[in-house]
Order: C-alpha cells, then structure tokens, then sequence
C-alpha cells in the first residue's frame, strides 16, 4: 500500500503537472484538446485541423472566444517550448492543416494536474478513451 501512496504522491507533485496547473486557461484547453484527440487516434501524432476542430468546439461549449489560427499557434508554440508536445511539419515555414502534434503529457496526469481544478476537463474527460 506504501507503493501505491508514494506513486501517487509522485504523480500529484510531478513537474508535468505542476507546470500543468499553471497553465493559463486557453493553453489548459488547447493541451486537453491534443489529449483528447490523441486518445482518440491510433497514431502518437494528431493533425493540426483535427486538434483545431476540437479546441474550437469545446471552446464553443464552454462559451469562450474561439481563438484564431494564429493564436493557437502561439499557444502551440508555447506549449512546445515548456517541453510538453512537439510539432512537425513537411514545410516548416508555412502553417497548414498538414502540421501534426505531439504530446509528451499522460492521460493520468491531465487527470491529476484537472480533476477537481479545471472546468474545461471536468466537461470533457469522458471524451478521454472515446
């Protein structure tokens, strides 16, 4: 049972998710959106387009602004530089639909850093294992 605690503990006080709970509102949306889509896919990476669709239905759920193309990439972009996903793309200069995402962040500590402190994973975590 010591194991499991300490696991736990582990877990809870993870770098991963502390950095994730200090995630400002749209980059919590954009990562869990990348989980989600991540989940969903067969594949370690997820199309740009297809994480775009998701971040602006849920946004749109939500009732918050939907953001700009140029916007999620910024995020994007931020979320890349603290190390928790990655993006590739056949034409480095251009942002296309062709772009693909990785993440480095685990469905239990998405669970972890937001289950009881997140309203945007509180509404979507049953999309997590569709």
């Amino acid at each position: 049972m010591s194991h499991v605690t300490k696991a736990f503990i582990e877990l809870y006080n993870s770098k991963t998710t502390l950095l994730l709970k200090a995630l400002r509102k749209y980059e919590k949306l954009i990562i869990i959106a990348v989980g989600i889509e991540s989940q969903k896919s067969t594949l370690d990476k997820v199309k740009l387009s297809d994480v775009t669709g998701r971040i602006n239905g849920m946004a749109e759920n939500l009732n918050y602004e939907k953001l700009k193309q140029g916007e999620i990439m910024e995020i994007l972009l931020r979320l890349k530089a603290f190390g928790i996903l990655t993006i590739m793309n056949e034409k480095p200069n251009k942002i296309d639909n062709n772009m693909h995402i990785q993440t480095f962040v685990y469905p239990d500590e998405l669970c972890s850093a937001y289950e009881n402190e997140c309203e945007i994973y509180t509404k979507f975590k049953f999309l997590f294992g569709e």
